[in-house]
């Protein structure tokens, strides 16, 4: 099978809710489920989250964030942390760790294949955290909602690395077919069918929908547009769409296409203001989101 014929299959398994999940990425996923409770108290999430240690300390690192942490007051556990970051941020995290156990669920086989996963996790957590910023700077829209955008945005490649081992086909014969446009479409059909899958919120489906189609508009106003914003900015490109980067070791390239467009509706010197001043609340979410 070639790539468009895997991909072709990963998307109908994904569209059959035929996703096979590891014993903590379930764990994972009823948590992340567990916050959709209207009821649910900050004290039963914070006891669902202690079920996994991972999950424990990323909520309590991203707390801890310049992003959250506007006291200065560093937090040291689950409950604390759940009531400073609030259920829709808390499931963002949730979201962004199953993201990252879906994507090491069978360990890629060869170097460029693990290349390619902590690179693709890279992008996705500076992408989240730039949407976040960029939305309460830039397009003034809902902040946590660009952050949960951010994060599943490339979830259909964490699925198609994840099954590797079994399509060894995959990343055989020439790379740049990643960037045809009916390899792309394909693409999109599996990332479709994984968020739908994972029932990801119809209103965050919406944004996908748009920031698939692939339009930034100028000025950028909407949560699609923060996307694509977020993502030309990201000092890491995501492996799929840039097969250069993901050839090599240090995958520090960056687009730069949309920041340069947006320079000239705000103006140079403001967009690297902003850039400036939020850098720590950046760089420090990234790494929070790392895994």
């Amino acid at each position: 099978m070639d790539k468009r014929d895997i991909l072709k299959a990963l998307a109908l398994e994904a569209a059959q809710s035929d996703l096979n999940f590891q014993t903590h990425a379930t764990v994972t996923l009823r948590v992340r489920n567990a916050l959709d409770d209207p009821d649910i108290s900050v004290a039963e999430v914070a006891k669902l989250i202690q079920a996994e240690p991972v999950l424990s300390a990323r909520v309590v690192a991203v707390a801890n964030s310049a992003a959250f942490d506007r006291s200065g007051r560093a937090i040291a556990d689950v409950r604390s942390a759940v009531s400073r970051l609030g259920f829709r941020n808390v499931r963002s995290v949730a979201t962004a760790l199953l993201v990252r156990q879906i994507g090491s669920g069978k360990s890629p086989g060869n170097p460029l294949q693990r290349r390619m996963a902590a690179q693709l996790w890279e992008h996705t957590a500076h992408v989240s955290a730039l949407a976040q910023v960029l939305a309460r700077r830039v397009t003034h829209v809902d902040a946590e909602t660009a952050l949960f955008a951010g994060i599943v945005h490339e979830v259909g490649g964490f699925y198609a690395l994840s099954r590797v081992a079994d399509y060894p086909g995959m990343f055989e014969g020439d790379q740049a077919d990643w960037n045809e446009p009916d390899v792309m479409d394909l693409e999109i059909e599996l990332g479709r069918a994984v968020v739908r899958s994972l029932a990801v919120p119809e209103s965050a489906v919406a944004i996908l929908e748009e920031y698939w189609q692939g339009f930034l508009a100028m000025p950028p106003r909407t949560l699609a547009d923060t996307l694509l914003l977020a993502e030309d900015l990201a000092p890491v490109a995501s492996p799929f769409h840039d097969v250069k980067s993901a050839a090599n070791q240090d995958g520090s390239t960056a687009n730069t296409g949309a920041a340069a467009s947006i320079e000239v509706i705000l103006g140079a010197e403001t967009l690297s203001e902003i850039l400036k001043e939020s850098a720590d609340e950046v760089n420090s979410l990234a790494v929070a989101l790392q895994l």
